[in-house]
């Protein structure tokens, strides 16, 4: 990220010494460090937990929960687990709802979804999926509502990672989150430490 604001920076500077009529001169937004995740029991165990499409949606979810945590969609991690027009429709539509904050509801995510990896597909256009079964049903904060303690007694439903193509290195394109209930056991609950801020999610977006 450093190399991508450095040249606006210097851009910046320069016209703000020599008076090129800038109306404001601000340096750019920046994010702190990344929090770690703190597990409440062990991490996610399972005979495709070493699959590396598995390992490969995982860190897609991760990537998301962090970006839109913090409103930085510009972040590299993003960009290389995610298809750059998902990037981009993540972006456009935290820029949409800032501009309606009577209908916006700042949300974070207390860590990442937790699920467990069911099976490792192809779907009918010859893209691989994984298929998982989550306990994300209400796996969020907002004002007044505090990060589920105990996310196991929550109802678990289908959720599905799309990649754009078969090939090794596929990105994500979608994640597909259903309500078809679906049963699981031992999933593990990873948190945030420190815990998100809520004024991160009304933040200015980072843009890709």
């Amino acid at each position: 990220m450093t190399r991508r604001v450095l040249v606006p920076l210097l851009a910046t500077a320069v016209a703000c010494t020599l008076g090129l009529g800038l109306s404001a001169c601000t340096t750019p937004r920046t994010v702190g460090p990344d929090p770690s995740v703190v597990w409440d029991t062990d991490e996610p165990t399972g005979p495709l937990e070493s699959d590396p499409i598995v390992i490969r949606a995982r860190a897609a979810d991760l990537a998301q929960k962090l970006a839109q945590n913090s409103n930085d969609f510009s972040r590299g991690d993003l960009r290389s687990t995610w298809t750059g027009s998902a990037i981009g429709t993540m972006s456009s539509d935290r820029v949409n709802a800032l501009k309606n904050p009577d209908n916006f509801e700042p949300r974070v995510a207390p860590g990442p979804t937790p699920w467990n990896a069911m099976a490792v597909d192809t779907d009918e256009d010859g893209n691989t999926v994984v298929k998982g079964c989550a306990l994300a049903d209400g796996w969020y904060i907002s004002d007044g509502h505090p990060a589920p303690e105990k996310p196991a007694d929550s109802r678990p439903t289908e959720l599905t990672f799309v990649f754009d193509g078969s090939d090794a290195d596929a990105l994500v394109s979608r994640i597909v989150r259903s309500n078809v209930a679906c049963t699981t056991t031992d999933v593990a609950v990873g948190r945030f430490d420190p815990q998100p801020r809520l004024e991160e999610a009304s933040a200015p977006v980072i843009a890709p």
